[in-house]
């Protein structure tokens, strides 16, 4: 269980309500959903496989203490640290916390150019607090946006545009 000296470092990290962390610290967050609560799955119901994306994918064996994974992107290869932007700081990718279970993890980047190329990194933010790169530093992962496909429009209208599920 989560103190309320650590919940309260935790958002202060990601600028958002202390009494959301302490409902997901007690009930957890059920498969799709967002940390904050703001992300609703009808904005995607127009989706459909005309839409271009990027999809980013990891998988981790356990973790420690983690709390959520946070995707920067640029637009080019040489990109400084300044040049990339948080995607979704105020919505983390939920983290399993402190497991042996292995995971994989998926983010679709919708707001993307047809075929065009972009750069990611993934940061950790640890339950304490403190933040680390888990791929893409110093220099960013490249990925080509390509034609989303209707599974993956079906997959987004289901749990949002990152969940994670248990790697078996």
């Amino acid at each position: 269980m989560f103190s309320n000296q650590r919940i309260t470092r935790i958002m202060k990290v990601l600028s958002v309500p202390v009494v959301i962390a302490v409902c997901v610290s007690v009930l957890g967050c059920t498969r799709g959903s967002s940390l904050t609560g703001e992300t609703s799955l009808e904005q995607y119901s127009d989706l459909d496989d005309t839409a271009y994306r990027v999809r980013i994918r990891w998988q981790t064996e356990s973790e420690d203490e983690s709390f959520g994974y946070f995707i920067h992107r640029a637009d080019s290869e040489d990109a400084k640290e300044a040049d990339y932007t948080c995607l979704n700081r105020e919505t983390p990718v939920e983290a399993a916390g402190t497991t042996t279970i292995p995971y994989k993890y998926t983010f679709y980047d919708l707001n993307v150019d047809p075929d065009r190329k972009y750069f990611y990194k993934l940061q950790l933010l640890n339950l304490d607090g403190s933040l680390e790169w888990v791929f893409g530093h110093p220099t960013g992962l490249g990925a080509t946006s390509k034609p989303i496909n209707k599974g993956e429009v079906q997959l987004i209208q289901s749990n949002g545009l990152s969940y994670r599920e248990q790697n078996f």
